[in-house]
């Protein structure tokens, strides 16, 4: 099946009769190329998204949900939500290149991105009940049931343990933090997030 059909199956049977202009796939598949170029990982050679590949059809439908207009946008979060468990509204604004990786439970709220985010299973990035959001530097991973909450400050190249919530806090460049806060760890690094995740292999 191409895309267009398998876009027009899923939407029908699961959230709408929506249908995907001609104009508006050319647009996110544009999206998704720019993004996966930078992806020098198994799979994401070729720069076109496989449906039958979870973690590209994901990327590729939170792409297209950015640039169609409404009512097939949240047609398309929706359909991405139902399809992944992947909760990234249209309206927030990831780098041109980022990476989800099995990211089944994944919430990213309206936070500010300098550069190249990846993003594994089960992470939240949201806000405090004041709606202020966190906002992370170039090269920044979540691994597993990881958090990022309210105003929180990432510097470039940090790595986010599995299970740690970071809240409200400060954290340096070139680290991996671990814990909970007020108790974080923060440990320095010479590895690169860009170099291992969007050039070479997913840590």
């Amino acid at each position: 099946m191409n895309l267009f059909d398998v876009l027009g199956r899923q939407l029908d049977a699961i959230v709408s009769g929506e249908t995907v202009s001609e104009q508006v796939l050319a647009a996110g598949l544009e999206r998704y190329a720019l993004c996966a170029k930078d992806l020098r990982i198994k799979y994401f050679e070729s720069g076109v998204p496989d449906w039958r590949h979870t973690d590209q059809w994901a990327m590729f439908l939170y792409c297209l949900s950015t640039v169609a207009d409404e009512p097939l946008r949240t047609d398309l979060y929706r359909l991405n939500k139902s399809l992944h468990a992947l909760d990234i509204f249209p309206d927030v604004v990831l780098p041109t290149s980022f990476l989800l990786s099995h990211p089944v439970g994944t919430v990213v709220g309206r936070a500010h991105f300098e550069g190249p985010v990846a993003l594994h299973q089960s992470c939240t990035i949201g806000g405090s009940v004041s709606m202020e959001y966190p906002s992370l530097g170039a090269g920044v991973v979540l691994f597993a049931g990881s958090m990022v909450l309210g105003p929180t400050t990432i510097g470039n190249n940090v790595f986010v343990a599995p299970g740690t919530i970071v809240v409200s806090a400060q954290v340096p460049s070139d680290c991996i933090v671990f814990g909970r806060s007020p108790n974080l760890v923060f440990r320095e690094t010479n590895r690169s997030v860009i170099d291992e995740v969007f050039l070479g292999l997913v840590p």
